[in-house]
C-alpha cells in the first residue's frame, strides 16, 4: 500500500471515530439533580390542625439541597374545623385535608429559606441547571387535581440593566383515577433572559391557585431534569 493510500486511510478511521463520539455524546443525557427525597428527618414531623393556621417546620439535612429547608402549610379555609395534616419525612411530604378544608403546601430552599433569621437570606444553591431545563414532582398518590409551581431565583443576572432574578414553571395536573401515582413534568423557558447557570433558591408550591377542598398528596420526590 502506498504511503499516500495510508495517510487516507488513517484519515478515515479517524474521522469515523470523531463522527461516532459525537453520535454516543448526542444520546447521553444529563443525570437529573435531586433537589429532595423528603428522607429528612428520620422521626417524620406529624402536625393536625383543625382551624385557618400554618403548620411550620425547618428542618438541617445533607439530603436536602442547600442543607435546609422550610416547610409551611397553611390552611386557609376550614368552614367545618375539620382536620387538616401535614406529614414530613421518612420519605414523604403528605397532605391530607378534611371535608371543607383547602390549604398550600410551600417548601423553600436555598436562598428562599430564612436559617438565619427572617432579614437574611438562606444559603446560595449555585445550581447549574443549563442542560436542566425542567422540574418534575413525583407522587405516591394524589386525590384530586393540583395546582403545581416551582419558582427559581438567581443572585447573579445575566443582564444587570436588565436583571431577570426569577423564573417560575406552572401547571394544573390530575392523577388517572383518585389516589394513583402521578409524575409531572414543569418545564422552563430556556429563552426567558434567566440565568439557569447559577440558580440559588428554590420553591415549590402545591395549590397556591387550586381549589379542591378536601384534597390528600404524597409527595416523594422533586427533581431536576432535561428538558
Amino acid at each position: 500500500m502506498s504511503n499516500s493510500l495510508s495517510i487516507q486511510r488513517d484519515r478515515l478511521v479517524r474521522c469515523a471515530a470523531v463522527a461516532g463520539l459525537a453520535w454516543l455524546s448526542g444520546l447521553a443525557t444529563a443525570a437529573p439533580i435531586l433537589v429532595d427525597s423528603y428522607t429528612a428527618p428520620a422521626t417524620a414531623h406529624n402536625a393536625v390542625r383543625s382551624s385557618v393556621s400554618s403548620i411550620f417546620y425547618r428542618d438541617f439535612d445533607a439530603s436536602v439541597i442547600g442543607g435546609v429547608r422550610d416547610t409551611t402549610y397553611n390552611v386557609y379555609t376550614n368552614p367545618q374545623r375539620s382536620p387538616a395534616a401535614l406529614s414530613l419525612g421518612r420519605g414523604q411530604a403528605g397532605v391530607a385535608a378534611g371535608i371543607g378544608a383547602l390549604g398550600e403546601l410551600v417548601i423553600r430552599y436555598g436562598a428562599y429559606t430564612r436559617p438565619n433569621g427572617p432579614d437574611q437570606g438562606g444559603p446560595l444553591l449555585r445550581l447549574d441547571l443549563s442542560h436542566h431545563h425542567a422540574v418534575e414532582l413525583v407522587f405516591r398518590g394524589v386525590e384530586q387535581a393540583l395546582n403545581l409551581n416551582v419558582e427559581l431565583y438567581t443572585s447573579a443576572p445575566l443582564d444587570p440593566k436588565n436583571p431577570v432574578y426569577y423564573t417560575l414553571a406552572g401547571v394544573n395536573a390530575a392523577p388517572p383515577a383518585p389516589g394513583e401515582p402521578l409524575v409531572v413534568r414543569l418545564p422552563y423557558n430556556a429563552a426567558d433572559g434567566f440565568n439557569y447557570g447559577q440558580v440559588d433558591g428554590v420553591v415549590v408550591l402545591i395549590d397556591r391557585s387550586g381549589s379542591a377542598k378536601q384534597n390528600a398528596y404524597t409527595l416523594s420526590e422533586v427533581r431536576f431534569v432535561e428538558d
